[in-house]
């Protein structure tokens, strides 16, 4: 089964570290230019913790959106098949009643409708192809942000 985490942990973990932060004695890394040195680390690794989480936050509304399109491009496809289905009903009609005039309309909405299926099943495929590249870079930054973490942790200690 694949884990999953909450798109709000990063950001809450953010902020609690930035919290703790600001209660941490400061005289304790005033004491020695090592401490002192220790305490920009830990400033750093914290400002790198709310940047990756920022970012992964908005990797994540990216995925959304690119699943939703993807929703939206289905639903295009569904009716584009159906009136495609229609479409080559009434053009099988037309035949049977040897309407010349509506074969040739009917014919040309065929060709339509077709080329809406191949833009819309198009349109479909490009919507997969951003979402894996969405899915990547959401991966890209936890794995940025869990880094970042364990600086801080080792800059703690």
């Amino acid at each position: 089964m694949k884990k999953t985490s909450h798109p709000y942990t990063a950001t809450a973990f953010a902020l609690g570290l930035g919290a703790l932060m600001l209660i941490l004695p400061v005289r304790s890394f005033a004491d020695s230019p090592k401490s002192q040195s220790r305490m920009s680390d830990v400033r750093e690794d914290m400002t790198d913790i709310q940047r990756d989480a920022g970012r992964q936050y908005q990797e994540m509304g990216d995925v959304q959106r690119e699943q939703a399109e993807i929703a939206h491009d289905q639903g295009a496809l569904r009716q584009d098949r159906n009136e495609l289905k229609e479409e080559r009903k009434e053009l099988k009609q037309d035949r049977k009643e040897h309407d010349a005039a509506g074969l040739a309309r009917d014919q040309q909405e065929l060709s339509q409708a077709q080329r809406e299926l191949q833009r819309d099943q198009q349109a479909l495929h490009n919507d997969r192809n951003e979402l894996r590249e969405e899915r990547q870079e959401a991966k890209s930054a936890r794995k940025e942000l869990r880094d970042d973490q364990r600086d801080l942790r080792q800059d703690l200690r």
